[in-house]
């Protein structure tokens, strides 16, 4: 099972590396080493689902009821793990998120 979930981080990152690090660009100013560093410092570090929340939620732009829909999950559940993916997030980035926005 673990194997599973490890290929599918895989391919996830793999497919979404180009849009991802795209985005890391424009929260760096246009560093394209920050933004590579942005974007394999909070990839690796996050749960498999709350990647997922926050991709489905933030970056593919899909509803509450969208995103429990694809993650199998109800919506209340989906709001919990967007609340705590997020603060993880901010905490991951600490005070390198001004860092890298500030350039």
């Amino acid at each position: 099972m673990r194997q599973t979930h490890a290929d599918g981080y895989l391919d996830f990152a793999a497919n979404r590396a180009g849009h991802l690090f795209r985005s890391a660009c424009l929260l760096t100013s246009g560093d394209t080493h920050l933004a590579e560093d942005l974007v394999q410092e909070t990839l690796g570090r996050l749960a498999p689902k709350d990647r997922a929340v926050l991709v489905l939620r933030y970056w593919e732009d899909r509803s509450i009821e969208e995103t429990a829909d694809a993650m199998r999950a109800s919506s209340s559940s989906v709001r919990t793990r967007s609340v705590r993916a997020l603060a993880r997030l901010r905490e991951l980035l600490g005070g390198s998120l001004a860092e890298f926005a500030a350039n």
